[in-house]
């Protein structure tokens, strides 16, 4: 079985080979560089100059002569003259005596201050705007309580929230406790004299 190599279409045979050799010298040049480099001189030893030679602010060489290499001990001699003599503190000691360890200054704080929130006035509750009309008994022993609230009508038993905002308690002939859900206060309404 033969392969084909593209030779079926010759314009893109030549399109394929320019592009292959231009990737060939590409490389070779990245290879060998852009330009021929002369060869360094060499370094010139008799001097006592180090030269540095940069390239992107990086060090990459540094010329020692032999005579940076020789000991000189004459600059040594002053250093090892020092005293180094301490004033009588063991940093290192387990036990320090007392007077060598100050104590700690502490900050001094001003006394909290407390402030006193006045309670806010206890509002009376608002009166209800329900009038208690009456009771009727049923055949069980239940006592409903007939209510009135601007020209509306309501029937109802204990335990029931009547006009969206009122829950009934205790009904006896007298009143009946009834508990405003905004502010859950209870409040007794006398039955209307009328």
């Amino acid at each position: 079985m033969l392969i084909s190599r593209g030779t079926h279409n010759p314009k893109q045979a030549r399109i394929a080979g320019i592009l292959v050799s231009v990737v060939v010298l590409l490389s070779i040049w990245e290879f060998h560089g852009a330009s021929p480099k002369a060869p360094p001189s060499p370094p010139d030893r008799t001097t006592k100059h180090r030269s540095l030679e940069h390239n992107d602010k990086l060090a990459r060489r540094v010329e020692v002569t032999p005579e940076d290499l020789a000991l000189r001990l004459e600059e040594i001699g002053p250093s090892e003259s020092v005293d180094y003599a301490a004033d009588g503190k063991d940093l290192f000691s387990q036990s320090l005596s007392p007077a060598a360890i100050e104590a700690p200054l502490t900050p001094v704080r001003p006394p909290p201050v407390s402030l006193a929130v006045a309670d806010p006035p206890i509002e009376p509750p608002l009166p209800l705007d329900v009038k208690y009309l009456g009771y009727s008994q049923r055949g069980t022993g239940t006592l409903s309580a007939t209510f009135q609230r601007g020209s509306d009508t309501y029937i109802a038993n204990t335990g029931d929230i009547m006009f969206h905002r009122f829950r009934v308690g205790q009904i006896n002939a007298s009143g009946v406790q009834v508990t405003d859900l905004r502010d859950n206060h209870m409040q007794l309404v006398p039955a209307a004299s009328e």
